[in-house]
């Protein structure tokens, strides 16, 4: 089994293999299966009761295995082709060749296409039939599908599923309509070529499930049902390109991250997303890939990379957790604790899911976690401001102090007037308006700044604020103040290295409460919300244990050097928290616990390791940990397992996403900061180039070309409508780069970051 050919985004073989749950996973975040799987899963339907829930089962149409004549004589390739999110087969002889495809389609997200090619050679005259597996029956296990009427020459079955997730909950309902697959299909004599399309439509409804067939067959009409497809992956590729010059084992394993992580995020706005589970969509029936629930892995290991391309799609990760939030607040009620508190394990409530009783009570950190990818979509697209020149019957109106609102409710029709004659675009747009800033910005008579929110209606307006403010109440409630340390402890917790329980002062989930806390006091006074002072008192004198001696963070109260450690833990204060330490300290958590953490753990550790040691420029030692990743991906279609020895998790996504974050945050030292984006490049000997195009900052996108002598930074799109936030590159010299559309700009390779132009615009 051998992944031919020198392109990284396609991988090829002669066979399949053996083990089949390490085939291609076709996804559009809406509908997800593993190719020649007799069942698909759909997003957000999910059967059975608290421990017992699980992605319902759809019995899948796709399912479709194909056969030629003259088998023993044929060549056969199997490919996954990641630049249109195609699976293909193909059989090839003297005579003919057919191609079997299979892909959720990324624009019509309702559906499940298989498509059937046969194309016969210049000198062949005889019919060619292949033959075509296809065992499928209406019938899950999961639903009580009943058979409807035929639609336009498509079966039709529906049903609900069997169980709610909580007492008296939805069950939600289930349409699907597909095209009947004949057991076999022929070119006749007189034709050159001809495709077949079976069309599987899935919705929550049946008027949906049917139009999406109907927009299906619409496009088989006019032969544009791939085109549309191709094109919709096609723009997602260009607005997320890293490219790098170096060996071709590590380009595939980029690309294959990339591509299976980008098949699971909701590809417009209008589309809810239910949250992305460590399996994937393809996975997680019951007793598998943890059964499709959603842990921290969502925000720690994939949101970031998420977030530095499609910050629309990052946002709809956030909104899942908003929408479950009743189910958080339950939670912490239940175990008598104040606010919210995420569930170890989640599913379409936001109530505990896990079936061992133990994670849901002590795996607490997930509800920092879940704070810190909110603040990492602030700090991106947050605010900026900006210079307006302001005709004087204005300028009294706006010495107001405003929060939110329509400019038309504040404003007498005078002012409005005036106002609107240079920025009514702003007022229209989804900004923060936070008064008339007097004296402490450069100004000239006439002229004003405002303080614009890009995103305001996440924190404002869909809840995003009230989720902030429970967490910051939770992680009071969850405190206790230690009189003979005169500090608050966090007690009886399991942190991430899950083989400790029940100890005390967890490093990583004190520093996850701390920095929730911060967040939480920093974002009420962004929107002029009083700041309670106990979480300005939880979160200076929590503490995070440190061995002053010994200058590294022990794990938790009692952790005794050398013992054995699951997977990444406290170096993940390091980074992605980016916890106050000095670089020795960094160093000896690096050396205290790489060796006694397991090799065989889940994958995203030695990523983590890597992204340390590229801070402290221990390159290639950083380079020897990210190797270790190797042996959890699977050829030929770069499906990753959760542990090396092959058990665990598979498509998982979470050590995809870590192994992301040591390219995207490592090699370039990527660091989100609340007025930054900090740079500080590091990559290996055989890596001679990194191009990154698609950076999500402030409205802007931005390419970055990085080698050792020299990196560029160019603004490749400048939004107007909102506008963006004009910005400049500062390198630690202190010199100071403008950022224009269209206009690269370079130096020397060296540390620095990005930040709102000091200059404005006008």
């Amino acid at each position: 089994m051998a992944d031919g050919g020198e392109d990284p985004a396609v991988f090829s073989s002669t066979s399949l293999p053996a083990d089949p749950r390490l085939l291609a996973t076709v996804t559009n975040a809406y509908l997800g299966t593993r190719v020649y799987r007799d069942t698909l899963h759909v997003n957000g339907v999910y059967s059975g009761a608290a421990g017992d829930t699980h992605r319902a089962d759809v019995p899948s149409p796709a399912n479709v295995c194909m056969e030629g004549p003259g088998a023993g004589s044929l060549d056969e390739t199997f490919t996954l082709d990641t630049r249109t999110g195609t699976f293909s087969h193909e059989l090839q002889s003297t005579d003919y060749v057919a191609t079997q495809q299979i892909y959720a389609h990324y624009s019509l997200l309702h559906l499940m296409v298989v498509s059937i090619t046969i194309r016969r050679s210049a000198h062949s005259t005889q019919p060619i039939t292949v033959q075509l597996h296809a065992p499928f029956e209406p019938k899950s296990q999961d639903l009580d599908l009943k058979q409807g009427p035929d639609f336009q020459g498509a079966h039709y079955a529906y049903g609900r599923t069997l169980v709610p997730e909580v007492e008296g909950g939805p069950c939600p309902a289930v349409h699907m309509l597909w095209t009947p697959v004949p057991g076999a299909l022929t070119l006749r004599g007189e034709e050159r070529e001809r495709r077949w399309e079976f069309l599987t439509a899935v919705a929550g409804s049946e008027e949906e499930a049917k139009g999406s067939y109907r927009r299906g067959l619409a496009c088989v009409a006019t032969g544009s049902l791939r085109r549309r497809h191709a094109r919709a992956w096609a723009a997602l590729w260009r607005g997320c390109s890293v490219e790098l010059a170096g060996p071709l084992r590590l380009r595939r394993a980029l690309r294959g991250s990339l591509f299976y992580l980008l098949s699971s995020i909701t590809p417009r706005p209008a589309l809810p997303s239910h949250g992305i589970s460590p399996g994937g969509l393809a996975n997680g029936a019951r007793g598998e890939d943890y059964w499709g629930h959603v842990f921290w892995d969502q925000e720690t290991w994939i949101f970031p990379n998420i977030l530095l391309f499609y910050p629309e799609a990052a946002r709809a990760m956030l909104e899942y957790r908003i929408r479950t939030l009743e189910g958080a607040l339950h939670n912490a009620r239940e175990q008598g604790y104040e606010g919210a508190k995420f569930p170890w394990e989640s599913a379409a409530t936001g109530r505990e899911v896990c079936p061992e009783e133990i994670y849901g009570a002590q795996e607490i950190h997930v509800t920092g976690d879940v704070l810190v990818a909110f603040e990492q979509y602030y700090h991106t697209t947050q605010s900026c401001w900006w210079h307006l020149r302001v005709p004087p019957p204005a300028l009294p109106a706006l010495s107001l102090l405003l929060v939110g609102g329509s400019a038309s409710s504040w404003l007498n029709p005078g002012q409005f007037s005036a106002l609107s004659s240079c920025c009514i675009h702003l007022l229209r747009a989804p900004v923060l308006l936070l008064g008339w800033v007097w004296g402490s910005l450069p100004h000239t008579p006439g002229s004003l700044w405002l303080w614009l929110l890009q995103d305001q209606k996440l924190f404002r307006e869909a809840g995003g604020w009230r989720l902030v403010c429970a967490v910051a109440q939770y992680w009071c409630s969850r405190m206790v103040w230690s009189e003979e340390e005169q500090c608050y402890h966090i007690r009886g917790v399991m942190p991430p290295d899950e083989h400790h329980c029940h100890v005390d002062n967890s490093a990583y989930t004190n520093a996850v409460a701390q920095r929730s806390l911060t967040f939480a006091a920093d974002l009420a006074r962004d929107l002029l919300i009083p700041v309670p002072e106990q979480w300005l008192r939880c979160a200076k004198n929590i503490k995070v244990p440190f061995d002053a001696e010994r200058k590294y963070h022990p794990e938790y109260d009692g952790y005794s050097p050398g013992e054995p450690v699951k997977q990444a833990d406290v170096v993940l204060l390091g980074f992605p928290l980016m916890h106050p330490m000095s670089p020795e300290v960094r160093r000896n958590d690096l050396e205290m616990y790489e060796p006694v953490t397991e090799l065989d753990g889940p994958a995203m550790t030695w990523s983590m390791f890597a992204v340390g040691w590229l801070e402290l420029k221990e390159v290639q030692r950083a380079q020897t940990l990210l190797n270790k990743c190797f042996s959890n991906i699977t050829e030929p279609f770069k499906i990753w397992v959760e542990n090396s020895d092959g058990s665990g998790a598979v498509n998982f996504l979470t050590g995809m996403g870590g192994f992301l974050q040591a390219i995207l945050f490592g090699y370039t030292g990527f660091r989100i900061t609340r007025s930054s984006l900090r740079f500080n490049p590091a990559f290996p000997d055989d890596i001679h180039k990194l191009n990154i195009t698609g950076v999500s900052y402030l409205g802007n996108k931005l390419k970055f070309t990085i080698t050792r002598e020299e990196m560029g930074i160019e603004v490749t799109e400048c939004p107007q409508d909102p506008p963006a936030s004009p910005l400049e590159a500062v390198l630690e010299s202190g010199q100071r780069l403008p950022l224009c559309e269209g206009q690269r700009v370079s130096f020397p390779t060296a540390a620095g970051w990005i930040q709102r132009s000091s200059t404005g615009t006008s």
